[in-house]
C-alpha cells in the first residue's frame, strides 16, 4: 500500500506548482480543463487495464499460485478474519476509526482548500512560494507512506496511528501561530516538516489496519461505512473555514480549533482494543 500511495505523494509534488503557474499565465477555468483533460486521458485507460482479485489470475493475495497451494495442502495460506459489515459495526473499532478518519479528513479538507489563500492573504507569502510548501509536505508525505507502512507490517498501528495523531495536531498549532509572527520567512517550512510525513503514513496504516482486523472479504464495504464520517468531514471542513473567514476575516482561529479537535486522535487511536475477537 505504502509503495502504490507513491503516485499521489509524486502528483502532490509536481502538481501544485505546476498548476499554479499555468494558472497565474492564463486563467483557473484552463487549469480546470487541463486537469480534466489529464484525467480522461491517464487515468481512465489505467483504470481499464487494473486487476481485482487475484484468485481470478490464479493467485492468492500472498502471492502462492492457487495451484501450488493445491498442491501443498495449505489450504491456511490465507487467513485472517471474514468479518461482515453488519458485525463490524457491533465494535468499537469500527467507531473508533470512523472518528480517526473523520478528524484527519477535517484537516486535510481545510487544507485544501484554504492553506494557499491562508499563505497569500493572512501571511503575505506568494502563491508560488505556498504552492512549494505543499510540494515539500507531498514529497516527505512519500516518506512517511514508506516509514509508517513499513511499521504497520512489524509493529502496532494503532501507536503509529496515535503518533500521527500527534504530528498532525502539532502542525496545525505550528500553522495558525504563523499568522502572529511578521513576515515569516524559513518558519513556514517547519508546517509541511511535521504535517507530510503524519499526513502521508496514515493512509496506508488505517487502511492495513482495517483489513488486518475485519479482513479482505467484506473490506471494500467496511471500508466504505468507516469513510461516511470522514468525507461528511472533508465536505463540512472547507465551509466551517470559510464562515470563519467571513466572520472573522482570519483563518486562524479555526486552523486553532482543527489543532485541538486533533488532539482527540491519538486517544481514539489508544483506546482501540488491542485484540480482535475475530482472530481465530
Amino acid at each position: 500500500l505504502s509503495v502504490m500511495w507513491t503516485g499521489s505523494s509524486l502528483g502532490g509534488w509536481a502538481l501544485p506548482p505546476l498548476f499554479v503557474w499555468y494558472i497565474a499565465k492564463t486563467d483557473w477555468r484552463d487549469g480546470m480543463i487541463l486537469a480534466g483533460v489529464a484525467a480522461l486521458i491517464i487515468c481512465i485507460p489505467l483504470s481499464l487495464v487494473m486487476r481485482t482479485k487475484p484468485e481470478s489470475h490464479g493467485y492468492l493475495p500472498d502471492g502462492v499460485k492457487t495451484s501450488q497451494e493445491q498442491n501443498d495442502g495449505a489450504n491456511n495460506v490465507v487467513s485472517g478474519p471474514m468479518v461482515t459489515p453488519k458485525q463490524a459495526m457491533k465494535e468499537r473499532t469500527f467507531w473508533f476509526l470512523c472518528l480517526i478518519w473523520a478528524l484527519f479528513m477535517l484537516s486535510f479538507g481545510a487544507l485544501g482548500y484554504h492553506q494557499i489563500p491562508y499563505f497569500e492573504e493572512e501571511l503575505g507569502i506568494r502563491a508560488q512560494t505556498a504552492a512549494y510548501v505543499i510540494s515539500a509536505a507531498s514529497i516527505l508525505a512519500l516518506a512517511g507512506r514508506w516509514i509508517f507502512g513499513y511499521l504497520a507490517d512489524v509493529w502496532d498501528q494503532r501507536f503509529s496511528m496515535a503518533i500521527m495523531g500527534i504530528f498532525q495536531s502539532i502542525s496545525m498549532f505550528v500553522l495558525a501561530l504563523l499568522s502572529m509572527i511578521a513576515n515569516p520567512s524559513w518558519h513556514i517550512w517547519l508546517f509541511p516538516l511535521l504535517y507530510g510525513p503524519s499526513y502521508g503514513g496514515m493512509m496506508p496504516v488505517i487502511t492495513t489496519f482495517i483489513g488486518a482486523r475485519f479482513g479482505r472479504k467484506n473490506y471494500a464495504s467496511i471500508q466504505g461505512l468507516t469513510l461516511i464520517a470522514g468525507t461528511s468531514m472533508l465536505f463540512l471542513g472547507p465551509v466551517v473555514v470559510g464562515l470563519v473567514v467571513d466572520a472573522t476575516g482570519s483563518r486562524m482561529p479555526v486552523f486553532f480549533g482543527i489543532a485541538i479537535a486533533l488532539l482527540v486522535m491519538p486517544l481514539a487511536a489508544l483506546m482501540i482494543p488491542k485484540k480482535s475477537k475475530f482472530d481465530k
